[in-house]
């Protein structure tokens, strides 16, 4: 009896060490698990209030302030859009790659709230239930506190207690092995979020750059067109002075002509005026000519009737 005794004595003895091992393996499990809460909760995550409206119709106020509504001119627009139709595609394919890498940013962001909440819980539960190991420690302390003449039970007691102890211990180690896993899996995630997150901040960086240099190319092309449609404007205007001036030109020439007809008809009708006054001194000449020679060979006595007289006999 009395060797059974010592050997319940030292059970007990181990059985309480135990115990102090116990209690020195949940503050080690307490302190590293704070260690992974607080390396967790150390990340930065960007915090964003979803919009009432669905997840695609989101956009960035930054991409609204940077780029601005097109001009409110409809007709101008159209003729924009029909002069430069491949820079409007292009821009189109840059505005979708843009709205895409928005709705992915807003996605992982959202995911990251999720994964800090879930942290947030995580580390809530351990709490709680850390709090209920130590009350559970706390009890069986009280309860170890039996005080009987027998010292066998009292030994036996206690070792029963410590069993109880220890599955309870285990069942909290399995449950911490859990949760560390979980938070292994929950930290796993939050990097990979983390550097989906970054690489589609530095997408959509590329991206406005891209949409920079695009709205800067439209807008030179807008003033190219612009000077176009402005020297179509001033060359119209030309034509129809132009086309003015012709049709004054041609009553001018129509009138001239006119003119001319009448002068050319007066200098006809003056020349067949000049022709027969011309024809008329002429044949006037010719009879004061002959008139004239008559008288002179009269004069020297030269009798031209008999002479024709004597030619007719």
């Amino acid at each position: 009896m009395i060797c059974e005794a010592n050997m319940l004595e030292s059970r007990s003895y181990e059985g309480i060490q135990g115990a102090t091992d116990i209690h020195a393996f949940l503050d080690r499990l307490e302190f590293a698990a704070s260690e992974d809460i607080t390396r967790f909760g150390g990340l930065s995550v960007s915090k964003k209030v979803p919009s009432s409206g669905t997840i695609g119709s989101s956009s960035s106020p930054k991409l609204v302030d940077r780029f601005s509504a097109p001009s409110v001119n409809p007709d101008r627009r159209r003729k924009i859009m029909l002069s430069i139709p491949e820079d409007v595609r292009i821009r189109e394919v840059h505005e979708a790659e843009v709205r895409d890498l928005v709705e992915k940013n807003d996605t992982y962001k959202l995911l990251s709230e999720k994964l800090q909440a879930n942290l947030v819980t995580v580390r809530d539960e351990h709490a709680e239930m850390a709090e209920q190991v130590f009350r559970v420690l706390h009890d069986n302390e009280d309860e170890l506190e039996i005080t009987t003449n027998d010292p066998i039970l009292q030994v036996r007691q206690r070792l029963e207690q410590i069993g109880r102890l220890q599955t309870q211990v285990d069942a909290i180690q399995a449950e911490a092995e859990e949760f560390e896993k979980n938070t292994d899996i929950l930290a796993s995630k939050k990097e990979t979020v983390q550097a989906q997150l970054e690489s589609v901040e530095a997408q959509l960086q590329a991206a406005k750059e891209k949409a920079s240099v695009q709205v800067e190319k439209i807008k030179e092309l807008q003033y190219r067109l612009d000077l176009v449609v402005s020297d179509k404007a001033s060359l119209a205007n030309e034509l129809e002075v132009a086309r003015s001036e012709v049709v004054v030109a041609r009553s001018e020439v129509a009138i001239a002509n006119e003119k001319a007809d009448a002068k050319v008809a007066q200098f006809r009708v003056d020349v067949e005026v000049n022709q027969d006054k011309a024809k008329g001194m002429v044949k006037h000449a010719k009879w004061q000519a002959r008139r004239e020679a008559l008288e002179g060979v009269q004069a020297q006595g030269f009798d031209i009737k008999a002479e024709i007289e004597n030619a007719r006999v």
